[in-house]
C-alpha cells in the first residue's frame, strides 16, 4: 500500500513508464516510487517533494518531476530526480541538506506545475528529443532545456504560444497522427475558462523560432536557435534584456523575489549586457554579461532577427546553479568579473520560537474543541457564548496544509481576509503567524502545522452579535470560516 490523504491536492500523482517497464509517479509524503514491472520491488529514488502533480520519464531514464510551490517550496520547480536527493518539503522536520532545483519557475509563469512529455516524434519538428512540461496554473505550456556541461544539470524554460481552457497537466504522443494530445482539469489555483478539456497541439510544420538549447559561461549565456540568425548588428546591446532574482527557503508559503545584490530588498537585478554575437553555425547567439553569477533566475528577453527577414520576441528563464568557463569566440571579449561565486548557494530561514500569542492570564474557562479538517473547513460552524464569557478554545489540526483561527468584528472579515491574501508576498508571515495586522482581529491562535494542536483562553465580546471566524492562510479564509454567536 501507498500513503495518500484525502486532501485537495496532495494525492500520488503522474503514473509513468520507462523503456525497461518500470512504472514511475510521485507522492508529497514519500517522494518519487519506482517499481519493477512485475510489482515486486518498490523504491523510493528521492523526496521532500511538495504536492507533485505530475511526473516525466525521458526514453534514457532519467525522471522529472514538478513539485508546487508552498512551505520549503519557494517557487514552483522541475526536477531531474537524483537518486537519494531531498528536495525541501518538511525541512523544519528533516533538517537534511536541500537539492537545488534544475529550474526554478516564476510565479508570473506558471503558479502551479503539471506533468512533462519528451517528444519522441520526428513530426514535432526541432522539438524533438527535447521535454515539454504543463502549467495546470496558468493553462499553457513550456520548453524544458538542459546544460549538461557541469557537475549538475541546470535548466531553462521557454514559454511556448497558445492557451488551454483547462489546467493541463498530462498530456501523451498519439500513436497514428504522432501529434500531442494532453487533458486538463480544475480546481485549486488554476486559472481555468472550463472544468476540463481534451486538446491537441499541432506542429504545422513552419519555422519555430523558440529557443532550444543554452549553455551558462563565466561571462555569459549562449542560447541557441534552430535557424539562422541575422548578423546585421555585430555587438549590439539593443536586443536582449537582461534580469536576476533568487528566493528564499522558509516555512512559508512560497517566497517572493529577491535581490541577489540586496537580500533583503524585494525585486530583480538588472544585468549589463556588455555586448551580444552571432556565434558557432550561425545558430547561435552569445550574450555577454561579465557580471553574471550563479542565480535562482537569469532572465533574458531577446528581440531577433532571422535570415529570412522573421522578427522575434523570446523569452528564456535560466537557473545556474554553477557557472562554466569563459567563453573567448567573439572579438574583444570584456574581463570577468573577479572573486564572484562560482556556485549557487540557498537562503534557508528557519521558523522563528513559536511566539506566546495570548499574553497575560491563562485562566481557563468553558473549554470548546475545534477541529481543522480535510477540504478547508472547520467541524463547526456556529459557536454560542454568552456576553463575556470566559472560553477556552483548542484547535486542533487534523488537514494535511497549515491552519490557524482568527475571529474579527462582524464588518472586518473581508478585510482581514483580503490583507491576509497579501501575506503570501510578506517575507516575514511565517513569524507573524499569517495574522494580518488589523484592528479588527479579537482574538486568534497561532499557525499549526498539520497533526499540531493549541489552547487559547479569552472572554467574549460582551456586545450580542455575530463574529466572524476564519483561517488567515493565504486563500482559505473565504472558504474556511464559521460565526461565534454571542447573545
Amino acid at each position: 500500500t501507498f500513503r495518500t490523504s484525502a486532501g485537495g491536492h496532495d494525492y500520488n500523482t503522474g503514473l509513468q513508464l520507462d523503456a525497461d517497464g518500470n512504472f514511475y509517479f510521485a507522492t508529497k509524503h514519500d517522494g518519487v516510487y519506482r517499481i519493477s514491472p512485475d510489482g515486486k520491488r518498490v523504491s523510493i529514488l528521492a523526496d521532500g517533494l511538495r504536492n507533485p502533480n505530475g511526473i516525466g520519464v525521458a526514453p534514457d531514464g532519467r525522471v522529472w518531476v514538478t513539485p508546487q510551490e508552498g512551505q520549503w517550496t519557494p517557487a514552483s520547480q522541475i526536477f531531474n530526480v537524483q537518486p537519494g536527493a531531498f528536495y525541501g518539503h518538511d525541512y523544519h522536520r528533516r533538517n537534511e541538506q536541500i537539492e537545488p532545483a534544475t529550474v526554478y519557475v516564476p510565479r508570473g509563469i506558471d503558479n502551479s506545475t503539471g506533468g512533462q512529455l519528451y517528444i519522441t516524434t520526428d513530426k514535432w519538428g526541432p522539438m524533438k528529443d527535447r521535454l515539454i512540461s504543463f502549467s495546470f496554473g496558468a493553462n499553457s505550456h513550456y520548453l524544458v532545456l538542459e546544460d549538461l556541461s557541469g557537475p549538475k544539470a541546470q535548466g531553462a524554460i521557454v514559454p511556448l504560444d497558445g492557451d488551454f481552457i483547462s489546467g493541463i497537466h498530462r498530456g501523451r504522443i498519439h500513436s497514428i497522427d504522432e501529434q500531442v494530445y494532453v487533458v486538463g482539469t480544475q480546481g485549486w489555483g488554476t486559472y481555468s475558462q472550463t472544468h476540463g478539456s481534451f486538446e491537441r497541439v499541432r506542429y504545422t510544420e513552419k519555422p519555430v523560432y523558440y529557443p532550444i538549447g543554452f549553455q551558462v559561461f563565466q561571462n555569459g549565456i549562449r542560447v541557441d536557435f534552430d535557424h539562422p540568425i541575422t548578423s546585421d548588428a555585430p555587438g549590439s546591446t539593443l536586443r536582449v534584456f537582461g534580469q536576476q532574482w533568487q528566493y528564499i527557503y522558509t516555512m512559508g508559503y512560497g517566497s517572493p523575489e529577491f535581490s541577489i545584490r540586496d537580500p533583503d530588498q524585494f525585486g530583480h537585478d538588472p544585468l549589463e549586457v556588455a555586448s551580444t554575437h552571432v556565434v558557432g553555425d550561425g545558430k547561435s547567439i552569445f550574450v555577454e554579461i561579465p557580471e553574471i553569477v550563479p542565480a535562482m533566475t537569469i532572465y533574458l528577453r531577446m528581440h531577433l532577427e532571422f535570415d529570412g527577414g522573421e522578427r522575434v520576441k523570446t523569452d528564456l528563464f535560466a537557473t545556474a546553479l554553477h557557472l562554466g568557463e569563459a567563453f573567448t569566440s567573439f572579438p574583444n571579449p570584456r574581463e570577468i568579473v573577479s572573486g564572484k561565486p562560482q556556485e549557487l548557494e540557498l537562503i534557508i530561514k528557519r521558523p522563528p520560537p513559536v511566539p506566546e500569542i495570548e499574553p497575560g492570564s491563562h485562566e481557563p474557562g468553558r473549554p470548546i474543541h475545534l477541529k481543522a479538517l480535510t477540504g478547508l473547513k472547520y467541524d463547526k460552524t456556529r459557536i454560542s457564548a454568552s456576553p463575556g464569557e470566559r472560553i477556552s478554545l483548542t484547535l486542533e489540526n487534523t488537514d494535511v496544509m497549515p491552519h490557524n483561527w482568527v475571529m474579527v468584528r462582524y464588518e472586518g472579515y473581508t478585510n482581514v481576509g483580503e490583507k491576509a491574501d497579501l501575506m503570501v508576498n510578506d517575507p516575514s508571515a511565517i513569524e507573524k503567524q499569517y495574522i494580518p495586522e488589523d484592528r479588527d482581529i479579537l482574538h486568534h491562535t497561532r499557525l499549526l502545522n498539520p497533526g499540531e494542536s493549541t489552547t487559547i483562553h479569552f472572554n467574549a465580546p460582551v456586545a450580542p452579535g455575530h463574529y466572524p471566524f476564519l483561517c488567515t492562510f493565504p486563500g482559505h479564509w473565504q472558504v474556511m470560516r464559521g460565526y461565534l454567536i454571542v447573545y
